[in-house]
């Protein structure tokens, strides 16, 4: 009846930290989800943190009031030579966030209110911010940020990139603090603000 393994409900609170091992089988729909059933409820949150977290799923579909993955650290999405992971995110303010953000593979559809992929971490001083798309399909809008910003290197060695952004200020599809590099794949990068390259 509740469709998942872990479900974070309506007005609750869950955790999953530490140094221990879960293993998750869902072999009908969920493994983790989290969310309210309706306004009234309140938020459900669900929080994952100092681990390392391994999903093996065909489809992820997400809506989120702040970041819809966040990983302080490193996220790497899909594997060379596969097409998977299938990630869909309807909602949220930042898309995929991660100091350093690796895209291998995977069919990947982004509505963010900020940044859809964003290479960044504001409590990490000193740290080589990078972001890295190597394959896959990514299909991303963001109605008042960048598409893609790395506060670091942005390399992009192949899969396909659609890539979309309002006509805000200082905003644009491809942003890279450090060096911006495509050398493969095909990207279509459109939209930005007056004076951005």
């Amino acid at each position: 009846a509740e469709n998942a393994v872990i479900k974070c409900k309506d007005g609750s609170t869950v955790t999953l930290c530490g140094t221990g091992t879960l293993n998750i089988t869902a072999n009908g729909k969920n493994g983790i989800k989290s969310g309210a059933t309706s306004v009234d409820e309140g938020e459900a949150s669900l929080t994952i943190r100092g681990l390392t977290l391994n999903i093996e799923s065909g489809t992820l579909n997400i809506s989120a009031g702040d970041d819809a993955i966040h990983c302080d650290y490193v996220m790497n999405v899909g594997a060379s030579g596969t097409t998977g992971p299938s990630i869909t995110i309807k909602a949220c303010y930042e898309g995929l966030e991660a100091a350093t953000l690796n895209i291998l593979s995977g069919n990947i559809s982004i509505l963010s209110e900020d940044d859809c992929l964003n290479a960044a971490n504001s409590d990490l001083t000193g740290y080589s911010f990078s972001m890295t798309i190597s394959g896959g399909a990514i299909t991303a809008y963001s109605s008042t940020g960048d598409g893609f910003d790395s506060n670091g290197d942005l390399t992009i060695t192949g899969g396909t990139v659609v890539v979309w952004t309002a006509n805000t200020a200082d905003d644009q599809p491809l942003d890279a603090d450090g060096t911006l590099t495509v050398s493969g794949g095909t990207v279509l990068a459109a939209g930005g603000s007056a004076g951005m390259g």
